[in-house]
């Protein structure tokens, strides 16, 4: 009890004389140990998976270089959810609102989640993926072209409830070889800028362009588009819902 008196004096003077008749019941003073102890041992969680990042990088050298890295990505994301986590169970019960911090402002999507593409009126299912540097979307009847001596892409878009073609045209950002597991020669793929919308965060971004029809899903969002902006729960699905168009900005998904 006497450590309880003494948090609460503690925290009385340090708020000023503004809030002297701030009073902190049994009850606060209760969650507020809960929230310390769960602090120190997700600190120790923290703590743990820091030191194997550490260890990993290490071990890191050519033979072994892409796994490792895959499984850095993985655990700092993880490590990530943790810190989101503890904001969320342990409140501030002097505040009455959420440990903030920048890191911790991150959106947690799952390993599945809808994707909307901005002025297509297209809403497509995605693989969320962790070990892809770009993002990729199913296209059909990929073909180049020159516009005004720019380098452009045209390419078709299936809807997936009408089944109908969308044809599109962008301006060509780059190209990409990618080499598959099942193929014996790399792949040249062009890569275009889209506008796309995963739970509440809107973004362009680059996309690569190839026939996904065997895959599962049309869509596969890469780091580009999860870095320093969401970490992923892969225990989760659709863990980030897409706000309805009318209550969003209309000026804020522009597409190009």
């Amino acid at each position: 009890m006497a450590h309880k008196l003494l948090i609460a004096a503690v925290l009385l003077i340090g708020t000023g004389c503004q809030h002297a008749n701030l009073l902190i019941d049994e009850a606060d003073l209760s969650r507020l140990d809960e929230c310390i102890a769960l602090q120190h041992a997700q600190a120790k969680r923290i703590d743990a998976q820091a030191a194997e990042l550490a260890a990993i990088r290490k071990s890191v050298d050519r033979d072994n270089g892409a796994a490792v890295l895959q499984r850095l990505d993985d655990l700092a994301l993880h490590m990530a959810v943790v810190q989101t986590e503890l904001a969320r169970e342990c409140p501030d019960p002097t505040a009455g609102e959420t440990l903030a911090r920048p890191a911790l402002e991150k959106l947690v999507v799952g390993d599945v989640e809808n994707v909307r593409f901005e002025n297509l009126d297209l809403v497509l299912r995605a693989r969320i993926d962790t070990g892809a540097s770009t993002s990729s979307l199913d296209a059909r009847d990929i073909g180049s072209f020159e516009r005004d001596g720019d380098r452009w892409v045209r390419f078709t878009v299936l809807d997936p409830e009408s089944g109908e073609p969308l044809v599109l045209e962008r301006p060509r950002s780059r190209r990409v070889r990618i080499l598959q597991a099942t193929a014996d020669e790399p792949e040249r793929r062009p890569v275009v800028e889209m506008r796309v919308t995963l739970g509440d965060n809107t973004q362009t971004a680059e996309f690569t362009l190839s026939n996904r029809s065997n895959l599962e899903f049309p869509v596969l969002i890469g780091r580009n588009i999860l870095r320093d902006l969401m970490v992923v729960d892969v225990s989760k699905r659709d863990a980030a819902p897409l706000p309805p168009r009318e209550e969003r900005d209309p000026n804020n998904g522009a597409d190009s």
